[in-house]
């Protein structure tokens, strides 16, 4: 007889002599040590593990959040997003004021810059994020409207080659609403100039461009400077089209 064979059979023996209720205490004692044995056993012994994120970061024994794949050195990513205000239309970064009559007015560079992403061939999946400023008046309905057909007018909306499926063109009216997007979208690289939203953003792990909305006087905008100097080839795109 293994020793412990032997224990369990003296435990056994001892608790059917005992009184009622120290049978009970140990019967109950029983099943909690057997439970712990079967746990062990099973490797179970070690809680469960659980990851988490702070602050865009994988906390210490977390495993770290999923990146995005990276971008070549010849070509842009292939799921891009782009806030627009402060990079396509020249406004503050915080949003675009736009009413039926009263088109956004283009950032310098920026409509070369749209072209060379949307450029055929390119096989980009590109989405463009205005957040709208109120403007006295007008629904936001009415300057979703203005907004696309300001769009449509530049030749950069549309169902040709070179241009912009309209569903790809986004508006929101709040900052959260924007944060919002950009997750649902989920793409492999977005472009902001707003940095409260590059803040918040940030901190879950999307990958993000900050440009500054302030165009130097005499430059191409920031967004064409960033893209043709980021990825040269597209220049070429741009002028072709």
């Amino acid at each position: 007889m293994s020793p412990a064979a032997s224990w369990w059979e003296l435990l056994l023996a001892s608790a059917t002599q005992a009184p009622p209720a120290v049978r009970l205490c140990l019967g109950t004692a029983l099943v909690a040590l057997t439970l712990h044995v079967l746990v062990l056993r099973r490797g179970g012994g070690g809680g469960a593990r659980v990851d988490r994120v702070e602050g865009g970061r994988a906390a210490e024994g977390s495993a770290p959040p999923p990146q995005p794949p990276q971008s070549n050195a010849a070509h842009p990513p292939r799921r891009l997003s782009l806030s627009t205000p402060g990079l396509l239309f020249n406004s503050a970064a915080a949003g675009v004021a736009v009413a039926p009559g009263a088109p956004p007015e283009l950032a310098p560079g920026g409509k070369a810059a749209l072209r060379a992403l949307l450029a055929p061939g390119q096989q980009r999946d590109l989405f463009l994020i205005t957040l709208l400023q109120p403007v006295a008046g007008v629904t936001e309905a009415q300057q979703a409207e203005a907004l696309t057909a300001a769009l449509v007018a530049e030749g950069l909306l549309g169902s040709g080659a070179g241009q912009l499926p309209p569903h790809r063109s986004l508006v929101c009216s709040t900052h959260v609403g924007r944060v919002a997007l950009v997750r649902q979208l989920a793409t492999e690289l977005h472009v902001e100039a707003c940095a409260e939203t590059v803040a918040e953003l940030s901190r879950f792990g999307v990958r993000l461009q900050h440009l500054s909305a302030a165009a130097e006087p005499g430059s191409q905008g920031a967004l064409s400077t960033w893209l043709f100097r980021t990825w040269p080839a597209l220049d070429d795109s741009a002028k072709e089209t």
